[in-house]
């Protein structure tokens, strides 16, 4: 790798952990105490939302991004001046770490989405440094033609762990409200997602024609998932619409699992809404990602004459 393509890459990773710094600033005024209600960055509902730790304090992850970002911008700055290799590598290296640390926490806010999308756009900058991009995107729509149907099953994947991120928050409005079959809707979410899952990946067998009764019942499996949410959710706004539930205090301090749970919930239609759609689309797409020119030109092929076997 060249000095110059060291400093391009550096130049490009600095400006997306600058990005990242930017995003710092909510969670990290959160844990100071900074009173984020005058800051009109979005409306109240997930504006408490900050970063959360799954396995540990939010203070935790917020010192280690701190410490991590700082570390990665400086030594990406000092590789654009340096045009060292060295100093570019473990500056990407930060960047995944950071990426992972933001990924093991939770958080709605914006802030926290720059601090995870600017760091891991950081690290696959650094990678794209590092490796041949052209080759790899060759094999990856390689891929893509052989099996279109991972597009789709990646969206229903990533719809599932967003939602079992986020059962704890589900689980405690659960025993919070204890609305009527709140607890059994969460259980047949949970249930019918992974007996999905594996409806999906019956549907497409590897080299052989859909399985469509496999589809019928992955679409029906589908549906039951999304009017299960949806019935959470109405069984949320009618509790809370009740006497009982207007007590109920929900702001900044008190109860802010149950903002999570809508939110995260409303996500999780989102990803299955999309998941649909692609299924649905999976014969227009194959055929565009067939029309992609995807064969390796071998130099010297236009030279090779033809081979005499008349006397064999």
């Amino acid at each position: 790798m060249t000095n110059k393509k060291v400093k391009i890459g550096s130049i490009v990773m600095a400006g997306l952990l600058v990005v990242s710094l930017v995003g710092l600033f909510l969670p990290f005024a959160e844990i100071l105490g900074v009173n984020l209600h005058t800051i009109q960055l979005m409306q109240w509902g997930v504006q408490e939302a900050g970063i959360r730790g799954l396995f540990a304090s939010p203070v935790v992850y917020v010192t280690v991004a701190v410490v991590l970002l700082i570390a990665a911008l400086a030594l990406a700055v000092t590789a654009i001046f340096t045009g060292k290799k060295v100093l570019q590598d473990v500056s990407g290296i930060c960047s995944l770490v950071l990426a992972l640390d933001m990924l093991v926490s939770t958080g709605a806010l914006v802030g926290y989405w720059l601090l995870f999308g600017g760091s891991l756009a950081a690290f696959l900058c650094w990678l794209a440094c590092r490796l041949d991009v052209k080759e790899i995107f060759r094999k990856f729509i390689v891929t893509l033609k052989r099996r279109p149907q991972l597009i789709p099953m990646v969206v229903f994947v990533l719809g599932f762990i967003v939602y079992s991120f986020n059962l704890t928050d589900i689980s405690d409005t659960t025993a919070l409200l204890l609305g009527k079959n709140m607890g059994l809707s969460v259980f047949a979410v949970m249930l019918f997602s992974m007996l999905s899952l594996l409806c999906f990946l019956n549907t497409f067998p590897y080299r052989k024609k859909p399985n469509y009764v496999m589809m019928i019942i992955m679409y029906v499996m589908i549906a039951i998932i999304i009017f299960c949410d949806v019935f959470y959710l109405k069984g949320i706004d009618t509790i809370l619409a009740t006497d009982a539930g207007s007590k109920i205090v929900i702001d900044a301090n008190n109860n802010t699992f149950i903002i999570y749970a809508q939110y995260y919930i409303k996500q999780h239609i989102i990803w299955l809404a999309v998941g649909v759609v692609l299924t649905l689309l999976l014969p227009v797409y194959s055929k565009l990602l067939r029309m992609i020119n995807t064969n390796v030109i071998v130099e010297g092929n236009g030279e090779m004459g033809a081979i005499d076997i008349s006397n064999e």
